[in-house]
């Protein structure tokens, strides 16, 4: 599984989010998104922030398996919120 390609995700946050070069090197991603629209315009409920390219070679991989990670997520005055990652699989074009 090889990452070639991340795009910005659906509403405030269509523009590609900013992530970690060097992470890439240890075949991970390390992904920030981030806005500082006012409260009114930010999005409420299952937003998508970003979406991850990815190459399967080599037979079949369960890419529901991958980890994943929520390292932090505030509202618009920087509070915690209760938020979480989640993953959905689209087949695109097979080669």
């Amino acid at each position: 599984v090889e990452i070639v390609g991340l795009e910005g995700g659906e509403s405030v946050y269509g523009e590609a989010p900013f992530y970690d070069p060097a992470a890439l090197m240890g075949r991970r991603i390390v992904v920030a998104a981030f806005s500082t629209e006012e409260a009114g315009k930010l999005p409420a409920g299952a937003t998508r922030v970003a979406r991850l390219h990815l190459q399967v070679s080599g037979g079949e991989v369960d890419l529901t398996k991958l980890e994943k990670k929520l390292v932090v997520a505030t509202d618009s005055q920087g509070k915690t919120i209760k938020a979480s990652v989640t993953l959905r699989v689209f087949e695109g074009e097979r080669r």
